[in-house]
């Protein structure tokens, strides 16, 4: 097997340590518990999603790490990695996409996962319009990427419901279509890394009645391409836990019958993609959650229609697991119920 090292993954591997033990806690005073704002998750020492997104290229054999695997999947461009940090147990996995080989054969991060273990094995499942990398640990799912099959040129049925959701490029600009609302987004500003810094999104109703809204995500890629719709699903829970979530989302999320949507707010991070919540108003305009935006941030894994509560379910770091719920309360105000994390 050749063995391929890149010289950011140097600084990468660096900087990652174990950690420690954590013991079990269960919560249900929800005025004692605030949950881990992103600022407090990128402070976290062990991090390593920071490094999502770098380009590297192909180097000799690194001092501190042991390339245990570098191979090509079955998806184009597409390639995956275990890395062993010298002397300890600790392991990262990460996806690659391959960018050019004019010289030197070179590679993009496109996202990692910190593991305790190196019994890996890699699944591609095929479908007509999109692959999915799954990556098992133990003989168990740790986590899945979706890649879409030629996505960005003409209609995109998502779901098998063409007439709830539709996706459309036009104008270089992306199109989410519903029965009730069209939504137009574009970026209308750049980091200097040529990431998206400054969003529009229109939305037009049935009565050509349209809304702007300009919004600033923390840090995305790109102008999400992908979307699904969970509005009026009787399987949404189902379907919540059997796919990987795309960055554009419609959904009630407050129980009132009304079409919501969340969009990608910052990606990269090992615990999925957190998302920004836009609820819709009786008078339909959509405005911030700023709850669910800036404190809960994850989509959950059960939507509780009869209790209007919201349960989450995500890593914490490299070796904890957090699930909490929160409850719309009689006062159209959230309040988190319960708490509870485990070490993985």
């Amino acid at each position: 097997m050749k063995r391929v090292t890149y010289i950011y993954i140097l600084s990468v591997l660096l900087t990652f340590l174990s950690c420690g033990k954590n013991s079990n806690t269960t919560i249900t005073d929800a005025e004692k518990i605030n949950i881990k704002s992103i600022e407090q998750v990128k402070r976290k020492k062990g991090q390593n999603d920071i490094y999502i997104n770098r380009e590297l290229n192909e180097m000799t054999e690194l001092v501190d790490v042991k390339t245990l695997k570098f191979e090509k999947t079955p998806i184009d461009s597409i390639w995956y990695g275990l890395y062993n940090i010298t002397n300890s147990e600790n392991y990262i996995f990460a996806v690659h996409k391959f960018l050019e080989n004019p010289d030197v054969a070179k590679y993009r991060i496109v996202d990692t996962v910190n593991l305790k273990s190196k019994n890996i094995d890699v699944k591609i499942k095929e479908f007509s319009d999109h692959k999915i990398l799954n990556l098992l640990l133990d003989k168990k799912l740790v986590k899945k990427w979706t890649f879409r099959l030629n996505s960005k040129n003409g209609q995109n049925s998502v779901n098998g419901k063409e007439d709830q959701l539709r996706t459309i490029t036009v104008d270089g600009k992306q199109l989410f279509k519903t029965a009730n609302f069209t939504y137009f987004i574009k970026a209308v500003s750049f980091t200097e890394e040529k990431k998206p810094k400054a969003l529009q999104i229109k939305i037009i109703d049935k009565n050509a009645q349209n809304q702007l809204i300009n919004f600033n995500p923390e840090y995305i890629y790109s102008v999400p391409e992908e979307a699904v719709s969970f509005f009026n699903d009787p399987d949404i829970n189902q379907k919540i836990n059997k796919q990987n979530l795309p960055e554009f989302i419609i959904v009630d999320i407050n129980f009132d019958g009304l079409e919501d949507f969340v969009i990608a707010n910052y990606v990269g991070g090992n615990a999925g993609i957190l998302y920004a919540y836009f609820i819709q108003d009786k008078d339909e305009k959509f405005k911030i959650d700023h709850y669910l935006t800036d404190q809960v941030r994850f989509f959950p894994r059960n939507i509780d229609f009869k209790n209007k509560t919201l349960t989450f379910l995500h890593l914490s770091g490299c070796c904890s697991q957090v699930n909490f719920k929160v409850q719309l309360q009689n006062s159209n105000k959230w309040k988190q119920t319960f708490y509870e994390e485990k070490p993985l």
